[in-house]
Order: structure tokens, then sequence, then C-alpha cells
């Protein structure tokens, strides 16, 4: 009875997988056509912008063929993703490499690279070992990964890249007695087209790939010069570069339009070197042909769509610098932000973007300012408004302050509802503030001067009345006393003349005390009625002058509660106006109750005259 072989240890496990990897020769071989055209298929077939051919021995990982990225050439194996899809011995698929442990700290995602979706299909021998990975890479996430068809197109060509590299060590131990059928079997099952040209550039060999590009059948294109199947608009150009070189010796690869025979054209891209012979001389060609119409079509779009993006950015670059608004993003967890090129012009700099931490920015902000900011955008995070406004001061470069006004909304959100991104701009309001301070200082100004002025009519008036009460008191002693019939009439005359001029200094001060905000109102019962009958008789002498009738009419209570002095002063304010207007004719005053409830009455007395 045999014992039980025990299995391998780790170690000795990868140690036979190194070994299986040297034993195909491939390590530090230059790039090769077929290779290439596999990594160009796999980055269509999965709609990415780039592809790759890694393997991976003991202690890095080797980049055979590449597509879309810079010359990656090698890098420490514990730096590489595809030692995942090697140690696991499955395929792999990362949608978004920053969300992913492990890998987010690796130097090709947050180095140069920036790699943030990543899908690899192992290259696995016959004998079971993963020596490296055929893989697709983005630089921007794919949440929803691959589809179904993509990833088995991506393994499929990893299976076919394991076979070119089995045929290629089988073709390098058998190379002078089976190459060209090597070369048969291997450009056969390969689903890129391979071609082979005699020295005058006729077909003398195209795999069923190469054909079904053309719209026909393998044994149809032999004979044919693939000149004459170049558009005629690109024939001139392919064939001046096809020429150069194969006289330079150099490979040909380039993209241009063919015509098949059924009219339809397609975009092709052709990778050709040629054969020399021991004598130095070209043999012929070979290489490869690969549709990439759906690459063409999709540069195109994305051409244009940058173009569209070019001319937004340029108009919004506009409208920002003639606006003078600066915008800012706020990164949130990270708290950093970034301002536009017109912050660094409002500070007194050259225009520039910025790129800065929210508190170095804060820092630009005088400290009584400060708590204002942050309650502003404590009250947005906290979800209270959703609307960050506030009016505060910067410091500019010179040491001055800028008064600006800014505000911003939340642009991001996670899972959760917590605010990721804030965007919003700052405006230079400093203009409209020295505008705001220069007005309240004149309207401090103005509202001194007008107190200063009613308070000179107030004493004015006060100063005057004084005496003048006196005057009109002894003018009344006077008028007591016993006059001459020649006299009484200029006491009567100096009487009324002093009340006049103590009802314009009345008048004065009144105006005084309301521009001062002091005009008090007394509070005494009087009869309403009586004293309409009191202002018509101050202006009754004057009227029978002018042969004017005087008339009072209506009915109000005997008694009511009020300020009797003003409302006397209003009325002979009005019936003086009518008297003095009024050249023949009547001068009335009517009066009426117009509503009364409980103890509030609501009077009106009417003025009328036969005018002029």
């Amino acid at each position: 009875m045999n014992p039980t072989p025990t299995p391998p240890t780790p170690q000795e496990r990868e140690a036979r997988r190194v070994e299986a990897l040297r034993g195909l020769g491939i390590l530090d071989t230059p790039a090769e056509a077929l290779l290439d055209s596999l990594v160009r298929s796999a980055a269509a077939a999965c709609g990415t912008a780039s592809a790759v051919l890694n393997l991976l021995d003991e202690r890095r990982q080797w980049t055979k063929a590449q597509y879309g990225v810079p010359l990656l050439g090698q890098m420490p194996r514990e730096e590489s993703i595809c030692t995942l899809v090697v140690e696991s011995s499955t395929y792999l698929e990362i949608p978004d490499t920053l969300a992913d442990p492990r890998v987010s700290a690796k130097p090709c995602v947050t180095g140069e690279l920036a790699l943030r979706f990543y899908a690899g299909a192992p290259l696995v021998t016959a004998d079971g070992y993963v020596v490296g990975t055929l893989c697709v890479l983005d630089r921007a996430p794919r949440l929803g990964g691959l589809l179904e068809h993509q990833r088995r197109a991506l393994q499929e060509l990893a299976v076919a890249a394991m076979q070119s590299l089995l045929m290629r060590q089988a073709a390098h131990r058998n190379l002078h007695s089976s190459s060209e059928q090597m070369f048969r079997e291997l450009s056969e099952s390969c689903p890129i087209g391979i071609f082979h040209t005699d020295a005058s550039a006729k077909v003398i060999y195209v795999n069923p790939a190469g054909a079904g590009i053309f719209g026909r059948a393998p044994q149809d294109l032999l004979g044919d010069h693939w000149v004459g199947s170049v558009h005629e608009q690109d024939r001139a150009g392919v064939v001046s570069l096809w020429y150069a070189a194969a006289a330079a010796g150099t490979l040909f690869d380039h993209t241009y339009r063919a015509v098949r025979r059924d009219g339809i054209t397609v975009n092709v891209r052709v990778r050709a070197q040629a054969v020399r012979l021991p004598d130095g001389s070209t043999g012929g060609y070979v290489g490869s042909v690969e549709d990439v119409g759906e690459q063409v079509r999709h540069e195109a779009q994305l051409q244009a769509s940058q173009e569209t993006l070019q001319r937004s950015e340029e108009r919004l670059h506009r409208a920002l610098e003639g606006s003078g608004l600066a915008l800012w993003d706020l990164d949130v967890p990270a708290q950093t932000v970034y301002l536009s090129e017109q912050w660094a012009a409002m500070l007194g700099g050259e225009p520039r973007e910025t790129r800065c931490t929210s508190r170095a920015l804060l820092q630009l902000v005088p400290l009584e300012d400060v708590p204002g900011v942050r309650e502003a955008l404590a009250t947005v995070l906290r979800g209270e408004s959703p609307r960050y406004v506030v009016q505060h001061r910067v410091k500019r470069n010179d040491g001055s302050l800028l008064w600006i006004h800014s505000e911003g909304r939340v642009a991001e959100r996670a899972a959760d509802g917590a605010p990721l991104r804030m965007v919003g701009t700052n405006r230079d309001i400093t203009q409209g503030k020295q505008a705001e301070q220069e007005l309240r200082i004149a309207r401090d100004a103005a509202d001194a001067a007008n107190a200063a002025k009613s308070q000179f009519l107030a004493t004015l008036s006060h100063e005057i009345r004084t005496p003048l009460n006196g005057v009109i008191g002894f003018n009344g002693l006077l008028l007591d006393g016993p006059l001459d019939e020649e006299k009484r009439p200029y006491a009567e005359l100096a009487r009324r003349s002093g009340e006049a001029l103590l009802h314009l200094l009345n008048d004065f001060l009144d105006f005084s005390k309301i521009e001062a905000g002091h005009l008090d109102l007394e509070l005494v019962d009087f009869d309403p009625r009586l004293e309409a009958g009191h202002a018509l008789n101050l202006v009754r002498e004057v009227a029978l002058k002018k042969g004017l009738q005087l008339e009072l009419a209506g009915a109000t209570p005997p008694r009511v509660r009020g300020d009797a002095a003003r409302l006397r002063q209003i009325l002979l304010n009005l019936v003086s106006n009518a008297v003095k207007f009024t050249e023949q004719g009547r001068v009335s005053v009517h009066c009426q109750v117009l509503d009364q409830a409980d103890d509030r009455i609501c009077l009106l007395f009417e003025v009328s005259d036969t005018g002029i």
C-alpha cells in the first residue's frame, strides 16, 4: 500500500510557480505584437481606458504588454494589485479601489497612476500555476463593475494569452522544426486578426479573425494587395508611412479607414514588422489587424465632450471674472478647501487657484467675526438650514480688511445623510459696507443738526413768548382801564397783534416739539362746538371787514375729554386760511359725530368757503 503523498507547503508551491514562470522564457523580453494586440482587445472588449499583461516572480511584477498607460516596466510585488489574483488563483474585480482596504493604500492607487477600477483574470499554466494576470484598468470607479459578457471576454482573452505564452515556449523549443505550424495554430485561435504578406505586400496568410474584419473568408483574401482596401482619402498617407517603416526597419503601427467589398467603411489598427531574410533583405511582413471602430467613435465622443466642457469652463471663467465671484469647494471630512483664481485676486495677489485647510482659511478672519462664521457653518452641517450665508471680514495680503458675502450649500452627502462636500461663492462687498458706513455717519449728522435746530426753535420760542405774554397782559390791563375813543382802537390793535404773534410762536414751538418727539397732548373736559365758535370769533373782525358771513352748524356732545387747545389751534388755521382766500360770500364750520363706541368718540369738523 502506497503512502498518501504529502501536499506541498505554500513555500514549495510558490517556488514551483516561479519555476513554471521562468520556464516560459518570457521575462525581460521585448514587446510582441500578438500580446500587445491581446491587451488592446481586452481594453476594447471591457470598455476601459487601459489594459496590461503582468507576470509576477518571487519579488516583482513585470509588465510584458500594456495599452493606455505610461510605460510601467516593473514594480515591487507587494505594491501590485495582481498579487491578490496570483494568491487566490481566481478572477478578481474591484469596482472602486479607494473603497477596498486591501488595495486603497497601494501606490498605484494613491500615486500618479491613480487607478480606481481593476479587473484581473489569472494566467494559469496546464499544471494550475498562476504566473500572472491579464487585467483591465480605469481611473474612474465602476460601481456596477463589468457586464457579464465583458467578464467572459476578459477571461477568454486571458486563456488565449496563456496559450500564446505556452505556444511561444514551445516555439522556442522547436523553432527550426515547427515555427510555421505553431504560428498558424496560435493565430487560428486568436481573436485578433493576424496576417502575413510577401515582400510585395500581397497577402499569403490571414486568420479568420482578420478576414472577418473585412467581411470575407480567409481564402478569398489570399493574393490581394492590402493597399487596395485602404480608403482612398487615407491611402497616400498610409502607403508613405508603410514604406518609411519598412526602410527604417521599424514597427508600422497606424490607424486608418478601410473599405470592405460591400462598401462599409471600418476603422482598423494595423501593426506590422518586416521579416528579414538571412541576407538582410525583406522577406515579407507579419502583423496584426483589429477593428477599432468603437474605440474611434468613443474617442470622437470624448473629444467632443472635452471641447464642450472646455467651452463651458471658459464661459464659466469669463462669467466669474465679470461677476467678481470666487468659487469655493469644501471637503467636509478632510476639512480642505479649493478656491478659484478670483479669491487670490480679492486678497490683493495674482489670480491663481488656492488649496488650503479650513483652519488656514479661518486664520484670515478677525477673531470677533469667527463665531458668526462657525455658527453659520454649523447650522448647515447640523441640517438646521439648507444654505450657508454669512458676511464677515477677511485680512488681505497688505493687512487691510476686506468685507465678503459668503454663501453656499451641501452638494454631496453620504449614505447616512452626513455632508461630504459643500460648494459656494465669496463676493467682495467692501464698497457696499463703506457706503453703508458713510450713509450712517451722514444720517447721524443730519439727525444731530435737526435736533439742534429743534432745540434752538424751542428755546427761541420760549424766550420770546415770556416777554410777549407780559406785553399782552399789560395791554389787557390798559384796555380794562379808561381809554378815550381815539386810543382804544390802537390798544385793541396792539392786543390782536400780540395774540397773533403769540399764536405764531405757539406754532413754531409745536413744530419743534414734533421734530424733537416731545409734543404732549392735554386731556381736559371741554365743549367742542364752543371751541369751534372761539376759532370763528378770532377771525370775525377780519371777516366783517371783508363783508364775509361766518357760520357754525351741526351738533356735538356738550362735553368731551381731549386737548381743546390743539383743536382750537387747528380750526383757527383752517378758518384763517378760508377767510384769507375768500373775497365774498361766507366761511362755514360744520361739526358732527362720526362714530361713537363706549368711552371713545370720533368728531368730524368741516371748514368750507365760497372761494376767491
